[in-house]
């Protein structure tokens, strides 16, 4: 396929300067400009997911709870002149796409998608899962109110308490932090190992899709501040960064060239 076949890229908009936030289509966005594909990102308020990618005929991911389909960003439009648009939704079936069909350097090497799978699956269910809740307790800090309204009572539904009591105080809190640093830490002992990343890369010398996914946290707790109305303090990014020998920072600085926003 051709590196010209222009990507709509559809990604979830905050507050923020750059709108960009989420994890999950941060993880699209750098393979898009880690591989130089190009791409028009359209923003998309929480509340206008579902309608949006609705009308132009995507396929529901999922289903909610109570049985309702399931609509989420990242999703991408592939858009041909000689073929009929195609429409995918969430990161990694994303991310296995563009790298087959796409040039530009190899987010999955060849021999490297079983482990980076494996570490992938660790990820989201340790380091993630346990990570989560604490941002998703302070992210209507950079939504507007329209969206606050939606997010809030959604996500209260999800976690079956009000979004406060997932950041909460005291020693709950520091249990709560204990845990995540225990995963970070057992993550920078995996990437240790690899020698020849310099301790930033999971497998070789440069980044595949694992580092991504990684990356893309990362770059989450930079942009959700714990104080919706005083000043822009990024806690969590704050603690985290200082964790592992500033191994973190370090990883995120490796990938300065491909944190555009477009």
């Amino acid at each position: 396929m051709s590196s010209q076949t222009p990507i709509i890229f559809y990604d979830i908009s905050s507050t923020n300067e750059t709108k960009a936030f989420s994890p999950n289509t941060w993880k699209t966005r750098l393979v898009l400009n880690y591989k130089g594909i190009p791409y028009e990102t359209k923003w998309l308020a929480y509340p206008d997911i579902r309608p949006t990618l609705i009308e132009i005929g995507v396929t529901p991911v999922d289903s909610w709870r109570d049985g309702t389909p399931m609509y989420t960003c990242p999703t991408i439009t592939v858009q041909s002149p000689s073929e009929p648009k195609l429409h995918l939704t969430d990161s990694t079936p994303i991310a296995e796409y563009l790298d087959a069909n796409f040039a530009g350097p190899k987010v999955f090497p060849p021999g490297s998608k079983a482990a980076q799978h494996l570490f992938i699956t660790h990820i989201q269910q340790h380091l993630f899962q346990n990570l989560r809740p604490l941002i998703i307790g302070i992210t209507p800090n950079i939504l507007d109110s329209r969206t606050r309204e939606y997010y809030e009572p959604n996500r209260a539904g999800v976690y079956g308490c009000e979004l406060k009591d997932l950041w909460p105080a005291g020693p709950e809190r520091e249990a709560r932090w204990q845990t995540v640093k225990k995963d970070f830490d057992a993550v920078a002992a995996l990437y240790d190992k690899n020698e020849e990343g310099g301790g930033i890369y999971f497998i070789g010398s440069g980044p595949t899709y694992a580092d991504i996914v990684l990356v893309a946290i990362l770059l989450w707790t930079k942009a959700v501040p714990t104080d919706r109305d005083g000043p822009n303090v990024n806690i969590i990014w704050d603690i985290i960064k200082e964790w592992n020998n500033g191994k973190w920072v370090k990883m995120v600085d490796s990938f300065k060239d491909y944190l555009r926003v477009i």
